[in-house]
């Protein structure tokens, strides 16, 4: 863009009086505006006082004139007033010439296309305002990532598929063909269909905020910080992703399980002691492991995993024994009532009825943030003489029972325990369980799945589960005997007397 010179303000010098007193002024013209700005005191006197300098020169029709002596107090003569004129007005030019410039450039960005990442993060502030749950965000921001990032933990960088395949490009050009290609890109590195099909779940989200957005700026609606973003089509609306595989049959544990994994959890059994390879063990480069590495418990060095196990269930502290007692108390409780995680994390005393023999489930814990449940309403659980036995022996411990504390908590502070740090131990207490691998949530599937096998009524079920549909709560049909309907079928398959009809008559 050209520099244009500003023009000539052709500034002059006026006298003004304030108080009886004068004040040198600058005063010119910008385009059709006047403007004035005030210098200081004048050092001037008034006409016919002692002050005044003989046939001085006067100012504002002779009323005022040069003053004899050396300016004081900080008043200015004329020669000094002319050069501050000059450094005021040159500031003026430079303010104005920068408030252009600012105005221009806020129109060029307000006009240009924007990018599918500013819309991005339009998408996640609007989430924000919303209320989204927090560990919904935290699964948004990893896949919104920038390339390169590194990993809160570990070492390594994000791929950051979304922001690399579409970032730069403007949001409205992005066609079917940009979202394809990026969904190839994932399917690309072994991710699950599942995992794909999230990403484009998410590309459309953001895309449809913008069409609504776009809507909303035309109709002039968008209120303060709205643009339109020219989106009028949804390219991941109609975008083809990788085949979706048919959801297989729930797995889930039976109650012996339940139980196996509650007591290998009571007896410290998911405590192990990590490997302590050599330095120059191949395995500290990413390589396999070609030493033999030391397992240490304190002082104490062990070569065989195994007995260092061993060491760490049978020289556990007290807070450790009730820490362990009480992840014991989780399994249950979580596969007996089918709390989620979050739920079960937030779980007070004062939400146990026992008279009742229910649970009161208003609260749950998402990303370290206390908010509602998923289905946003306050439900209430039945609860069965297991998930009761477990809260019983939870209730005799000899801290933190009070109303309004946590039934899950740091056996130590009192404060919300870390739902991956649960999920952990859970996982290693599976291999000394024996049972098969499943993620912590399939307790919950185990609930829904144990219950339809018994004959429970789907409505029953949903109602418990807080499901917010019952086609939700119909995946656990799966579990359901189908001993009733074979024996109605069988019925409806017999062979049956059919009667002869009487021979027609001439």
């Amino acid at each position: 863009m050209a520099t244009v010179n500003p023009p000539s303000l052709s500034p002059h010098l006026i006298v003004r009086e304030y108080g009886g007193r004068p004040f040198w002024e600058a005063k010119f013209r910008d385009g059709t505006r006047q403007v004035k700005r005030r210098l200081g005191p004048a050092w001037l006197a008034r006409a016919g006082s002692a002050q005044a300098r003989p046939n001085g020169a006067t100012y504002k029709g002779g009323e005022w004139l040069q003053r004899s002596g050396r300016p004081a107090d900080g008043a200015l003569n004329y020669q000094q007033a002319v050069a501050l004129m000059s450094e005021v007005v040159e500031t003026y030019q430079r303010d104005q010439a920068r408030a252009t410039a600012t105005l221009i450039a806020a129109h060029i960005y307000a006009e240009r296309p924007r990018t599918f990442r500013e819309l991005a993060h339009a998408w996640r502030e609007y989430l924000d305002r919303k209320g989204t749950k927090p560990s919904t965000l935290v699964g948004y921001d990893a896949m919104l990532r920038e390339p390169g990032m590194a990993y809160r933990r570990g070492v390594g960088s994000t791929r950051g598929y979304i922001m690399a395949e579409l970032g730069d490009t403007p949001a409205k050009d992005i066609s079917a063909a940009d979202v394809e290609r990026l969904l190839s890109a994932i399917s690309a590195t072994s991710a699950t269909p599942r995992t794909v099909e999230k990403h484009r779940i998410m590309v459309r989200s953001i895309l449809n905020f913008g069409i609504r957005e776009t809507n909303r700026a035309r109709a002039g609606t968008g209120g303060a910080g709205g643009h339109d973003y020219g989106l009028t089509v949804n390219a991941a609306q109609v975008a083809e992703g990788p085949r979706q595989r048919a959801r297989g049959v729930l797995v889930y544990y039976l109650p012996e399980e339940v139980e196996a994994l509650a007591r290998a959890l009571e007896g410290g059994y998911h405590r192990q002691a990590r490997p302590q390879h050599q330095p120059t063990c191949r395995v500290n480069t990413g390589g396999e492991c070609a030493c033999t590495p030391e397992f240490r418990v304190g002082r104490l060095k062990f070569t065989d995993p195994a007995d260092a196990a061993q060491h760490l269930r049978e020289h556990r502290d007290d807070g450790q024994v009730r820490s362990d007692a009480q992840d014991a108390a989780a399994v249950r409780v979580s596969a007996y009532t089918g709390l989620r995680l979050g739920e079960l994390l937030a779980l007070r005393w004062s939400d146990v009825d026992w008279a009742g023999a229910a649970l009161t489930v208003s609260k749950a814990i998402s990303a370290g943030i206390e908010t509602s449940p998923k289905s946003g309403k306050v439900r209430r659980v039945p609860l069965p003489d297991q998930a009761i036995t477990a809260l019983e022996q939870l209730s005799r411990r000899r801290d933190f029972t009070q109303h309004d504390e946590l039934v899950f908590c740091n056996v130590v502070s009192g404060r919300p325990i870390d739902g991956s740090a649960l999920r952990r131990r859970f996982k290693v207490a599976q291999n000394a369980a024996g049972v098969h691998k499943l993620r912590w949530h399939d307790l919950r599937h185990t609930y829904g799945s144990l219950l339809a096998a018994s004959g429970e009524e789907l409505v029953t079920i949903k109602s418990a589960m807080g499901h917010a549909n019952i086609s939700t709560t119909e995946l656990y049909l799966h579990a359901r005997p189908a001993t009733e309907l074979a024996a109605r079928f069988t019925v409806a398959f017999a062979p049956r007397t059919i009667g002869t009809q009487p021979a027609a008559t001439a």
